[in-house]
């Protein structure tokens, strides 16, 4: 594949294909960020120069992370990279660089390390990061994971959701199965129920019998496991099956022998399947600025529904995408996994749902997510043309007779947006008297000699078409 050499400036970053630039850290707004040695940050009068990179024209891969979505404490946790493409990835001749809240785990790290497990001993975010390098180039991918103490999760409102998207579909499977009930012995004494009825590919889960009719915990019965026998006992009221892989039925049957009534039966068909929805918003933040880019109000959000197959299998099903309940006709169909998503009232949620279908319907899974878009933001930090930003983006105390320098940050802006704005400053209600235009963003103050004061630094950010805009403000205590 021929490569083109461009500076950084020129870089196009694909927001599907997952494309980021990540530098180590300096300190700024509490996250520290450490430019090359070979660069020199554009702070004040000071010049970027970035080292030339070479990029190939199309990268092949979609990476991403699979995770639990909440962990517990004192309980492994498993991160594993994935990578979607038209060719298989060679996970055994990769190498992985696993990073623990910004610390390289060497043990971890190496050729065909694609997973990484830690146990949380806390009840706090862990920040997880791993540097793939295949093929000449290499990518960044990091999240968040939130430890829970194993009480809260348990009563968590998170965990009731999630029970509810897991049962959603079980009528449409009841309904198939009553259509295959004629032949069942005695029906209607006794039943099956699954301690979850929507399972994963691999999942173990437990199938419990119970009957009106007669005492099951005193009666034989009889387990079959696709047509096979699979354990039997006298009150044998549950056993435990594992899944196999996504969309492999699972047909289990019950026959329990009462002393004194006829053989009853009870039948239950499990088909695993999972989505995972990921989400990308058209945002952008300061470079060293380590989460995820928020959504705002009209602007576009691409969400991607993952499913543990290739990438070719994945189109082989019908994806129907909702928002609030309201189906999106033009953007549901056939191999249609991906959803643009516009936003359309700041600080009010809606829920993106879709539903995965095959083409004769007896695979039927749906998942769910809300996002609620934010506003753009500012964050100030104290300014300082050799070290960047101080810690933090609280300011503190201020010294009579000192100059300062107070650097407003933006995050959230639409792409592109961020080299374009527009920075209004005052102090006290007045501009400020000088103002570098070289570098709006930074504002300049030389506090009051030998005097107690108290200065209201307030700055507005606004885009060059006016539609965004953002504020904030801050108090400087001069003693």
């Amino acid at each position: 594949m021929d490569k083109k050499t461009c500076t950084i400036k020129k870089i196009t970053i694909l927001a599907f294909a997952g494309i980021l630039l990540a530098f180590p850290a300096n300190h700024a707004l509490g996250i520290q960020i450490t430019l090359p040695p070979d660069s020199q940050q554009q702070f004040g009068t000071s010049t970027v120069i970035l080292p030339e990179l070479q990029i190939p024209d199309f990268n092949p891969y979609v990476f991403y992370l699979e995770q639990p979505p909440v962990a517990i404490m004192g309980s492994p946790v498993v991160i594993t990279l994935k990578a979607a493409g038209a060719q298989p990835f060679s996970y055994s001749t990769a190498e992985f660089s696993w990073y623990l809240d910004g610390i390289l785990d060497q043990v971890q790290s190496g050729i065909g390390k694609s997973s990484f497990t830690f146990t949380p001993n806390r009840t706090s975010a862990y920040s997880i990061k791993v540097i793939t390098k295949y093929s000449g180039t290499s990518d960044t991918q990091q999240t968040v994971v939130q430890a829970e103490d194993s009480s809260k999760f348990i009563n968590s409102t998170l965990l009731e959701k999630f029970q509810i998207l897991q049962q959603e579909d079980a009528e449409y499977r009841r309904q198939q199965e009553a259509s295959q009930d004629q032949d069942i012995l005695n029906p209607g004494k006794a039943s099956l129920q699954a301690s979850n009825p929507n399972p994963a590919p691999g999942e173990t889960v437990n199938i419990l019998f119970s009957s009106f009719a007669f005492d099951a915990r005193r009666t034989p019965i009889q387990w079959y496991v696709n047509d096979k026998a699979y354990a039997q006992g006298i009150g044998l009221t549950d056993i435990n099956v594992t899944m196999k892989g996504i969309g492999e039925p699972m047909r289990i049957r019950a026959i329990a022998y009462p002393t004194q009534n006829t053989p009853t039966e009870a039948r239950l068909t499990l088909t695993p399947f999972s989505i995972s929805l990921f989400w990308w918003a058209e945002t952008e933040s300061p470079f060293w600025y380590r989460g995820k880019n928020l959504p705002i109000n009209r602007t576009a959000v691409r969400v991607t529904a993952f499913l543990p197959t290739s990438l070719d299998a994945q189109k082989k099903y019908i994806y129907t995408w909702s928002v609030n309940g309201t189906v999106q006709i033009t953007a549901s169909g056939y191999g249609k996994q991906t959803f643009i998503y516009i936003p359309r009232f700041a600080g009010i949620g809606e829920e993106i749902r879709v539903k995965v279908e095959n083409l004769d319907k007896t695979i039927s899974f749906s998942n769910s997510i809300t996002l609620s878009p934010n506003e753009p933001e500012i964050h100030f930090c104290v300014f300082n043309p050799v070290s960047g930003c101080s810690k933090g983006n609280t300011l503190a105390t201020t010294r009579a007779g000192d100059s300062i320098d107070i650097k407003a940050n933006p995050f959230f802006f639409r792409k592109n947006a961020l080299k374009n704005l527009r920075y209004s400053w005052d102090i006290n209600g007045i501009p400020p008297p000088q103002q570098d235009s070289s570098r709006p963003w930074i504002v300049s103050i030389k506090t009051p000699e030998s005097i107690q004061a108290l200065l209201k630094v307030n700055v507005l950010a606004e885009s060059t078409d006016g539609s965004r805009n953002a504020s904030n403000s801050i108090d400087l205590d001069i003693r």
